[in-house]
């Protein structure tokens, strides 16, 4: 970690935690119930590509809507996985997987950089592309009672990477953007959005598909356990 931070600040989804099996993997092995095979790699590029061209859903409070959004997201990635049939209620099945706190895991590294960070007496914060029951999924992984502060996109009006929304858990903070440390997994909500906000941002890279990248780059929580006491560097 830098010597002169005093805050971390982290990501949800896709850094602290994740769903279990990954989306991709859940995909492929429901498709099975539905007549049509869908492997696990090519259900990750479906995914990829309608959140691409399409974004993700957008995070809402209105329940209803929520599971509008997912349902039309999914039944996209079926439909560009190939299938033709059935996709609605594949859909369902999926769009409630993803809405279920009990579809999470916490990655093993996840407490060990959070206790490093609390017990070095620095500030700990999540910022979040989430609706409200990301809470729900903190308590369940015993996760939410180590944050100073839990920034919500849909409470606070704007998302990653709209740099307003890591204002918003810095001035919850009480600590300078030139001292504060952002970890995540996206390029653009969380390396480019805290960068904008004038954090230091670090790239989870755990899946290694940035090895050029020009920042600081780790692969896992652990090796940025590991830079408590050597600073940052380039993975």
């Amino acid at each position: 970690m830098t010597r002169d931070a005093e805050a971390y600040l982290f990501d949800g989804a896709g850094t602290l935690f994740d769903c279990h099996p990954t989306l991709a993997e859940y995909i492929a092995q429901t498709s099975r119930s539905f007549g049509f095979t869908i492997e696990p790699a090519d259900a990750g590029q479906a995914l990829a590509t309608v959140g691409g061209a399409y974004g993700w859903p957008d995070d809402t409070d209105d329940v209803a809507a929520r599971k509008a959004g997912w349902l039309a997201f999914f039944d996209r990635v079926l439909l560009t996985c190939g299938a033709r049939h059935h996709r609605a209620e594949h859909a369902e099945v999926v769009a409630n997987f993803v809405l279920d706190p009990g579809s999470y895991l916490r990655y093993d590294d996840a407490l060990p950089i959070l206790r490093a960070v609390r017990d070095g007496g620095l500030k700990l914060g999540l910022v979040s592309n989430f609706d409200r029951w990301l809470r729900d999924v903190l308590r369940k992984l015993d996760l939410l009672d180590y944050f100073d502060v839990v920034t919500i996109s849909t409470e606070v009006g704007v998302a990653k990477p709209d740099p307003r929304i890591f204002r918003a858990a810095l001035g919850q903070l009480g600590v300078p953007a030139g001292r504060s440390v952002f970890v995540g997994d996206s390029l653009l909500a969380d390396v480019a959005g805290a960068q904008a906000a004038g954090m230091i941002p670090v790239l989870l890279d755990r899946d290694g598909t940035h090895p050029d990248h020009p920042g600081w780059r780790v692969r896992s929580l652990d090796e940025l356990h590991r830079c408590i006491a050597t600073g940052p560097g380039r993975g």
